[in-house]
């Protein structure tokens, strides 16, 4: 069952974006896609793979017929966390990964850091499973250190490691030196290297190499100025935050015309 729903949730991402449902944005290249370099937009093999892998079905027939139908981007296709089963996620190359594969909605999750600096990521206590921080001498300003698993006289787990690293542990010039990697952890390490070495099977670590971190306020402004050519950009922010620190952060003051706010994750139509 859990199968066929993954697989279901990808095809109606790749129904989506073949145009197959309908939903379709401007063919021609705007400026935010000139000034983003974006113009061709590719799915790679996975979606493809996927759909082959589908038991017979209607909607299997009408997906396959789909497969050499331009691919169009769509606001039916939302970037959760960039193209986080891909590339670690809340990273400059996970966000340019999902608008690439015609995400029309890329979403940052928003965070503080020690300094109350706005950043992108999915939890304020996930750092210890999405980057390198624990490999680093930031590991000593953790919550909580990584602790080894222990196991029973059979072999078993009895507890399993742990640790526990929050981006209010730290200040924003620390944070930036971390770099991103595919969220995930091994729960019977006895090292850090085996903690970190744990991303699940449904995740790969083949594009993990490089995860650039990056604050609201960077990612906040290139969606600016994409939206300077785009009235329809909408600008979704995660957590309750003062609206005046929210327009601090992207460098907006209370200047009149501003893009909308509303209260959620930060999820940016472009």
């Amino acid at each position: 069952m859990s199968k066929k729903l993954a697989i279901l949730g990808v095809a109606a991402a790749v129904t989506a974006l073949s145009g197959y449902l309908g939903v379709s944005t401007a063919d021609n290249d705007s400026q935010h896609d000139r000034d983003n370099g974006i113009r061709n937009i590719q799915v790679g093999p996975r979606p493809y793979f996927l759909v082959d892998d589908m038991d017979p079905s209607p909607l299997k027939t009408a997906l396959k017929q789909c497969s050499e139908k331009p691919l169009k981007k769509t606001d039916f296709s939302i970037g959760h966390r960039g193209a986080g089963l891909q590339f670690p996620e809340h990273t400059k190359e996970s966000y340019e990964a999902a608008a690439r594969m015609g995400a029309g909605i890329v979403e940052c999750d928003v965070t503080f850091t020690k300094g109350k600096q706005l950043v992108c990521r999915h939890a304020q206590n996930d750092l210890h499973t999405t980057t390198n921080i624990l490999a680093t001498p930031l590991a000593a300003k953790c919550t909580q250190g990584f602790i080894p698993a222990t196991f029973k006289p059979d072999g078993s787990v009895d507890k399993p490691a742990s640790a526990e690293c929050r981006t209010s542990d730290i200040s924003l010039a620390e944070f930036k030196t971390l770099q991103g990697k595919m969220d995930g952890f091994n729960p019977k390490a006895t090292t850090i290297e085996e903690y970190m070495d744990g991303t699940p099977n449904f995740r790969t670590d083949l594009y993990a190499s490089r995860g650039t971190l990056m604050t609201h306020a960077e990612r906040g402004k290139q969606m600016l100025r994409w939206a300077q050519h785009d009235s329809s950009l909408s600008i979704v922010l995660n957590h309750r935050l003062c609206e005046n620190s929210v327009h601090g952060s992207l460098g907006l003051g209370s200047q009149a015309g501003s893009p909308r706010m509303r209260w959620s994750h930060l999820e940016i139509a472009y």
